[in-house]
């Protein structure tokens, strides 16, 4: 689950976890380390050279942002994200597990920047624990982004699994109605971190169905039968090492597992989305490279 983000401080992410899922994955709310080796180079049989699913779409990176909006500093790593030369792109952004109390001037500019950009869809972070959230308060989150920055859509986290996601489609359905109310066409990713109700397809644009680490993801395997567009994984702890890129393996596990969204980074918890790592081009390149 990617929650919790100190206001300001780590955002989109800082400070916090994207969110424990109920597995104990920790991609809801809330890098680079450096690299001498090329990772084409470590990787030489790599889906870019070879393909390693024909006939897949190519996937595309979908990032949750959790560091404070610092755009023009040196080092920043919204700057860098949003320069990833692969697109398109989602990045999720998150001033305080919400909006907080009142507009960040240094998110709107951020927010301005990136819908200006053309190939970022910018998503606002709406926290929902798995439906016992007062529907007022998840209600309340939407009007105030959609009031107070020029985002894409929203990120509804801590979704249901498949356990309750029956139950709770209603409900869920209704925020996604509430959201194209306040933001005409908004994109809609919800985040059970596990496999969830392949209908939930019907009114969301992303489910994130898994969040976990690159040795759990090794040996991921899914029911969903959602279409890979619609698909979205979160795998951290893949780091580089004397045997290769784990990046590399993991972006080819995601497309195996039929994700045609996916981000994977070698930051670690508590908090693996308060950086980028520095393969993040490479990843962006492979990913988008898998079904040529």
């Amino acid at each position: 689950m990617l929650t919790m983000l100190l206001a300001g401080c780590v955002h989109p992410g800082a400070g916090g976890k994207l969110s424990d899922s109920p597995s104990g994955d920790a991609a809801s709310a809330d890098s680079p380390a450096s690299n001498t080796d090329s990772p084409t180079d470590s990787h030489s049989d790599s889906c870019i050279d070879s393909g390693c699913h024909p006939g897949f779409p190519p996937a595309y990176l979908a990032i949750p942002a959790y560091f404070y909006p610092d755009l023009g500093q040196p080092g920043s790593l919204w700057d860098e994200a949003m320069a990833v030369p692969e697109g398109p792109r989602v990045l999720v952004f998150n001033p305080n597990s919400g909006p907080g109390a009142a507009q960040d001037p240094a998110y709107l500019n951020m927010a301005t920047t990136a819908t200006n950009q053309g190939d970022i869809t910018l998503l606002a972070y709406v926290s929902t624990s798995y439906g016992a959230r007062d529907p007022n308060a998840v209600l309340a989150d939407i009007a105030s982004y959609a009031a107070w920055y020029p985002v894409s859509g929203f990120f509804f986290d801590e979704a249901p699994g498949v356990e309750t996601c029956d139950a709770a489609y209603a409900q869920y359905a209704a925020f996604a109605d509430a959201a194209r109310l306040g933001v005409p066409g908004a994109f809609i990713a919800l985040n059970p971190g596990a496999d969830t109700c392949d209908d939930y397809a019907e009114f969301a644009d992303l489910l994130l169905t898994f969040e976990g680490d690159a040795a759990t993801y090794a040996t991921h395997t899914t029911a969903m039968t959602a279409s890979p567009d619609h698909i979205w994984h979160l795998v951290y702890d893949a780091p580089e090492d004397s045997s290769g890129h784990a990046m590399f393996a993991a972006v080819d596990e995601a497309r195996a597992n039929g994700a045609g969204w996916l981000y994977v980074t070698d930051d670690t918890l508590p908090n693996p989305w308060d950086t980028l790592p520095a393969y993040l081009d490479d990843e962006a390149t492979e990913a988008s490279a898998l079904a040529e």
